[in-house]
């Protein structure tokens, strides 16, 4: 796993990509309208500075990000746009971690990609300048995950147990972040039952208890600090402590799974807080705003059935990384699926797997470039075309309002302005000939008056390989 240092292009390629992050989060900072959560995040914070102790003084969110909130209020001051302006850099320096944690797994290309894609996703750039918790725990998760890759190539227990301290840290600014000590313990197993660095259980018994150890530390620490403000029975029913959490949500699907009926299963874990209609409807919202990531994990999922037929230095090759991102991605499924029917779901939610499924998206980029040997000396003039189409499109709908383009040309024009790039000169007619044709073609069906529904659906469709 361990790649090549970085040349000079591939760090200036890095630095275009994060100055391009921080001018789409700064362009956002000052006019993203105001959540009405902000208000209950910063009231966490101002508490915390006049003394109050989280969790026992006041109903808070985790201990270590209420304390995270007050320091930033602290340095910045009670400003509003300033402290936003802290989450703003924090989701901008997740962005670097997202690079530096794919360049460990798969190389420098794959890293570039993956910050790319995760600098641009509309998610988190719309969510950028909100102070809330998920930039946070996606930071300190990707920096204990670096920890833990770190071990596998270096080996060593110092890494390991600093990875663990960091995870447990984690849990404290967000308790879902239990999904990245998930993939930890996963990515242990599989390189230690495949022999990379160790033999085989007994290794992984080592580093599973060397990782735990240093989880245990801001527990004890926690508890330690606490025992003054809370009886032993007190902190082991608070959010201080892990295995409550565990125990208390457990406890209820088992009972749900007594239930007679999937409905009712499903009432039993219920608080009824947010209607099933909101619940769905922002699940659907953010599947389809992140649609091109979960094409990504597909595609990694037959890239994967192929490393796996192949067998050898291919498989040997994602075997690791694969096993850490698809428990993280998962981890994260499996908590935000039994938290969608217990509590519901946010928007805002979805953005803690954006940096594993970034990350995937990335690797099949650069898998798919690798395997089209004309990508390569003509990527950066394609990447500045479709900037420059990008740009257009940006300029006429800030300029006219009245301006509006349906959703489904931005993907025939991007596809046009990339086909010119790649397409062999002595083709490039014929073929944009074609795509103009099928994009006609396509137009026809989506605009034409009476349309049915399945015609309509079937113009969208061909737009896209347009």
């Amino acid at each position: 796993m361990k790649p090549e240092p970085a040349t000079r292009r591939e760090r200036i390629w890095l630095l275009v990509i994060l100055a391009a992050a921080l001018a789409l989060r700064l362009w956002v900072w000052p006019d993203r309208w105001i959540n009405p959560d902000e208000g209950a995040h910063l009231m966490d914070g101002r508490l915390a500075l006049h003394g109050l102790v989280p969790l026992v003084d006041f109903s808070s969110r985790q201990v270590v990000y209420t304390y995270l909130l007050a320091g930033l209020i602290w340095i910045v001051g009670p400003d509003f746009a300033l402290v936003r302006l802290g989450v703003v850099l924090v989701s901008t320096l997740s962005v670097w971690l997202v690079y530096l944690l794919a360049r460990r797994l798969f190389g420098g290309r794959t890293g570039l990609a993956a910050a790319g894609v995760y600098a641009m996703v509309p998610l988190a750039v719309i969510w950028a300048p909100i102070v809330h918790i998920e930039p946070f725990s996606i930071a300190i998760s990707c920096i204990a995950l670096l920890a833990v890759v770190r071990h596998l190539e270096h080996g060593g227990w110092r890494p390991l147990a600093a990875a663990g301290l960091l995870l447990g840290i984690a849990f404290y600014v967000r308790e879902t972040s239990l999904a990245a000590m998930l993939a930890a313990l996963v990515a242990l197993a599989v390189a230690s039952l495949t022999g990379r660095g160790g033999a085989g259980g007994q290794s992984f018994v080592r580093r599973a208890a060397t990782l735990v150890s240093g989880f245990v530390v801001p527990v004890a620490v926690l508890g330690a600090l606490y025992s003054s403000h809370m009886t032993p029975k007190m902190w082991w029913h608070s959010a201080l402590n892990p295995l409550a959490l565990v125990l208390k949500h457990t406890g209820k699907i088992s009972r749900a799974l007594g239930a007679a009926s999937p409905v009712n299963a499903a009432e039993t874990i219920r608080r009824g807080e947010q209607p099933w209609e909101k619940t769905l409807s922002y699940i659907h919202e953010v599947t389809l705003l992140n649609a091109a990531l979960f094409v990504g994990i597909l595609i990694s999922l037959a890239l994967l059935a192929r490393a796996v037929r192949r067998g050898g230095g291919e498989l040997e090759r994602v075997r690791v990384p694969f096993a850490l991102l698809y428990a993280w991605v998962g981890g994260l499924g499996l908590i935000y699926g039994y938290w969608s029917v217990y509590r519901g779901f946010f928007p805002q939610y979805a953005e803690e797997f954006l940096p594993g499924l970034s990350i995937l998206l990335g690797f099949v980029l650069v898998e798919i470039a690798a395997g089209w040997p004309s990508i390569g000396h003509r990527f950066g003039r394609a990447l500045i075309a479709l900037a420059v189409f990008a740009a257009v499109v940006f300029v006429a709908e800030r300029t006219v309002p009245s301006f509006d383009i349906p959703n489904w040309a931005y993907f025939v024009g991007a596809a046009v302005v990339l086909a010119w790039w790649y397409l062999p000169a002595s083709r490039r007619t014929r073929g944009l000939l074609g795509a103009a044709a099928v994009a006609l073609a396509s137009t026809i069906l989506i605009a034409a008056p009476g349309s049915p529904h399945a015609a309509v659906a079937l113009g969208k469709t061909l737009a896209i390989p347009a």
